[in-house]
């Protein structure tokens, strides 16, 4: 059996990644493979083969293809393989029938009530570097898009493999064997709700979380001057080799040495009681595919509705300035620590020197970096001015 979790996103998936890729050896023991095709051995996902169904006018590159082929062919060797990535929801999967042809597939997805989806987007796009809209103006953007629905993308799945080879979770625990999306995971891959403990699986802690108000709203002024995104990976926000992941993990650092983890109210009374009619709209669609669904309908009564709507303004400028300070020497302090780690360092071993407190930087300096030098620019340019 080849197993598809194809995300949705801000849905668990890199908790389930994380997850998987740490117990590797033990679930291909029980029987469930993780290959590293279209992934590679460190990276918890397989988005090279997410990322080569993109929908485009072009058809999938030759690559594409041939990773596919490879699935097909480890899949018909081994008793279960998984492939896993995020990137296959709003991918167009139609080639897929000729790649995996005799090949049983289930399908596996689970899906966010749209209300906090679509908070937990914004703030996703925001700290990748993709996003410059205040929420407000997000939120009637992705209500146009059809990537913002369950239905539409699940029904071009159910149409390749069969209604009855699909499998939609709400990420609600009373829709979750167990409770909790690992133990629902590990059921849907047919390896029983006590796979956990007889296999002796380890981690498990939420991955990918949302930063605080003050962050994002941060991060998004700084995206602005910056012009940047990592739209071409699906994760390179978060991967922290990449430059996106880290000024993330800068960012990350400063608000946890400032205690910024308060998490904002976002939504209005009536987008509140938009995304719930909305989302009530798209499980029934859902249910009508005749996939094995059970989606819980997000309710207004539960969600907080907004006093304000963040922005960088309702910050003072001086926390501001902190802020950026504590980004500046994160950021010295991960370029001091590479090379030492190049060499071996252990993780819990202190730099062998503290780096400078947020020493002046040139306006010039970072020219020729790209999107990461104009972010930083525009860190130092606000440090100037506060001074």
């Amino acid at each position: 059996m080849l197993y598809l979790h194809i995300g949705f996103h801000k849905a668990g998936s890199t908790t389930l990644q994380t997850f998987v890729r740490d117990n590797t050896e033990a679930l291909a023991a029980a029987g469930v493979v993780y290959p590293e095709i279209g992934r590679g051995r460190d990276a918890i996902a397989h988005h090279a083969l997410g990322r080569g169904l993109k929908r485009r006018r072009e058809p999938p590159s030759a690559d594409t293809e041939r990773l596919w082929r490879e699935v097909a062919e480890l899949a018909g060797r081994e008793s279960n393989v998984l492939i896993s990535s995020e990137g296959l929801e709003p991918s167009d999967p139609a080639p897929l029938a000729q790649w995996l042809q005799g090949v049983p597939v289930k399908v596996i997805a689970y899906v966010r009530e749209l209300p906090g989806r679509l908070v937990s987007i914004y703030g996703q796009s925001t700290k990748r570097g993709q996003n410059t809209l205040d929420f407000d103006d997000f939120l009637t953007r992705e209500l146009t898009l059809e990537r913002t629905y369950t239905a539409p993308k699940l029904k071009v799945w159910a149409e390749l493999f069969g209604a009855q080879n699909i499998r939609i979770r709400s990420t609600d625990p009373s829709c979750l064997e167990g409770g909790d999306i690992i133990t629902d995971f590990l059921v849907a891959l047919g390896l029983g709700p006590d796979a956990r403990e007889r296999l002796g699986l380890v981690g498990g802690g939420v991955q990918n979380v949302t930063p605080g108000w003050r962050t994002l709203e941060v991060l998004r002024s700084l995206n602005a001057e910056a012009d940047w995104s990592d739209d071409d990976d699906v994760t390179g926000g978060e991967d922290a080799r990449s430059p996106g992941g880290s000024l993330l993990r800068a960012a990350q650092d400063a608000e946890a040495s400032l205690g910024w983890g308060e998490r904002g109210l976002y939504l209005s009374e009536e987008q509140i009681a938009r995304a719930v009619k909305i989302d009530r709209e798209d499980i029934a669609e859902v249910e009508a595919l005749g996939v094995d669904a059970r989606l819980k309908p997000a309710s207004a009564g539960a969600i907080p509705p907004r006093t304000f709507l963040p922005n960088i303004s309702d910050i003072p400028a001086e926390a501001v300035t902190r802020f950026y300070r504590e980004m500046l020497i994160a950021s010295a302090r991960q370029v001091m620590l590479r090379p030492r780690r190049l060499r071996g360092r252990q993780p819990d071993e202190p730099p062998a020197v503290e780096p400078p407190a947020a020493a002046p930087l040139k306006a010039e300096e970072g020219r020729g970096w790209g999107p990461v030098g104009r972010w930083l620019r525009a860190l130092v340019r606000w440090l100037r001015g506060a001074r």
